[in-house]
């Protein structure tokens, strides 16, 4: 199963922008739509995603699996994420602006473009026609099985009409580990 690494510093870069361009408050299921798309998006472009994350097929739409459990503090990292990013109700607020410092300028192009073109949409609505959620649309939907499955990003490259990328997402996993090992970052 292709992988990218997960990126703390980006993600919490990204969920705090998107947050900025609400005026620091986002209901979670909101935040964690356009957080998908974003990195949707970016895989499109440039056969690479933002977070790094795992994604996954749930009741609601797509998720990124290691921000949801940020969100909701189920993981190691969450009191960080929480210094910056605090959860009040079912909303995320920025207390404490985590800055952009790590995100490129494509990067921020992006979030700006997702946050803007669906300001007024469905986001759940608009995730839901995604292909690679579809796949798992019937299951999902039947509560006497689990409610959660993993999103490929063969899927996701599938779903774009953009499956000639996989040798370059492979590339990008390679590389991106090799510069992990080399460096430890």
């Amino acid at each position: 199963m292709l992988q990218f690494s997960f990126d703390f510093q980006k993600s919490i870069e990204m969920s705090g922008l998107f947050l900025a361009l609400a005026d620091g408050r986002m209901h979670n299921v909101r935040l964690m739509k356009l957080l998908y798309m974003a990195d949707r998006k970016c895989l499109e472009a440039e056969a690479r995603i933002i977070t790094g994350d795992k994604f996954f097929a749930m009741r609601k739409g797509p998720v990124l699996s290691t921000i949801h459990d940020l969100i909701r503090g189920k993981n190691y990292q969450s009191s960080i994420w929480q210094h910056y990013l605090r959860t009040d109700g079912h909303d995320v607020v920025v207390d404490n602006d985590p800055g952009v410092g790590e995100l490129c300028r494509f990067e921020k192009e992006i979030i700006h473009n997702v946050y803007h073109g669906t300001k007024d949409s469905d986001v759940v609505q608009l995730t839901h026609a995604f292909p690679e959620w579809k796949k798992y649309e019937n299951l999902i939907s039947d509560h006497s099985t689990k409610n959660s499955y993993p999103i490929l990003i063969e899927d996701i490259l599938e779903g774009l009409g953009r499956l000639e990328l996989l040798g370059e997402v492979k590339e990008q996993i390679a590389t991106a580990q090799y510069y992990k090992k080399l460096f430890g970052k």
